[in-house]
């Protein structure tokens, strides 16, 4: 995951979206969902930070969920401010 986030820092959005969602599936597959929404967040980020408001929408909306079903309200507060922000 981190790796992910330092190649959105450098610009190079599609090897981060290649590290988010092997992320993403590594602790899906480990049922670790803070961990996941925290990747599907991040991968939101990423892409709502390059432009694609529209592609960011799906993985926030997932994060949105699953910090919802875990009653995480920090994690609820950022992914809602992204999400206003991919909606604008």
């Amino acid at each position: 995951m981190s790796a992910g986030r330092a190649l959105a820092r450098l610009g190079r959005v599609a090897e981060s979206e290649r590290e988010l969602r092997r992320a993403v599936r590594a602790f899906e597959e480990l049922d670790d969902q803070w961990w996941q929404a925290l990747s599907l967040r991040y991968l939101g980020e990423t892409h709502l930070d390059a432009g694609g408001a529209a592609a960011a929408l799906e993985p926030l909306r997932q994060a949105r969920a699953i910090y919802r079903s875990l009653g995480n309200e920090a994690g609820m507060r950022r992914t809602l401010e992204l999400l206003r922000r991919a909606e604008a």
